[in-house]
């Protein structure tokens, strides 16, 4: 093979290489960013899209995602309106134990709740824990609450309820997935979908 032989074959190998690396990151950017994927659902005058194992709900040009469908938690009762009680508030505190058994997903309810609570208000989030605790968090209990600044306490519990005592939330859940149900339900009372 001479010189100007392999200079065409080297130069379609990179054109071939070339070619498939543009295919793959189209495909990765088509598929990030291209049409919306995934079922449709309505609750309501609201339209969810179920994507990657979450709901998500459009709503001026934001994106809020939730574990669990509205239908799906509506069963959870409240006393209150929880717009009533977090809407239009400059802070509110969350608390659990931090000896719960279900601390983990109670830390990962308390961070979504807060993603969507940012996206819709201007309302602070202090996280803390109704005693001494390795990480340093504040101590909040319900004693703390007030009207200006009530608190939401997650907690394991032998029903999952959500009840509202002197301005403290209590959402309390049976299991891992009820902490999550209850997080949710209480986004959709704040946003007034259920």
């Amino acid at each position: 093979m001479g010189r100007e032989e392999k200079k065409k074959l080297f130069s379609k190998q990179n054109m071939v290489a070339m070619f498939i690396v543009f295919i793959m990151v189209s495909s990765v950017i088509g598929y990030m960013f291209g049409k919306e994927g995934g079922e449709k659902f309505k609750y309501g005058d609201h339209s969810f899209l179920l994507r990657n194992k979450e709901f998500i709900l459009k709503t001026d040009n934001e994106e809020l995602s939730f574990d669990f469908f509205p239908a799906d938690v509506d069963d959870i009762e409240t006393d209150f309106d929880v717009s009533d009680v977090i809407k239009g508030v400059a802070e509110i505190d969350f608390t659990s134990d931090p000896d719960d058994k279900h601390a983990e997903i109670i830390a990962l309810a308390q961070y979504r709740f807060q993603q969507v609570l940012e996206r819709v208000s201007n309302t602070y989030v202090l996280n803390g824990m109704t005693s001494k605790n390795e990480f340093n968090l504040p101590v909040i209990t319900c004693e703390d609450a007030t009207e200006s600044i009530p608190v939401l306490y997650f907690k394991k519990a032998n029903v999952t309820s959500i009840i509202l005592e002197n301005n403290c939330i209590i959402a309390q859940a049976k299991s891992e997935v009820d902490i999550l149900r209850v997080k949710d339900r209480l986004l959709y009372g704040l946003l007034g979908i259920i």
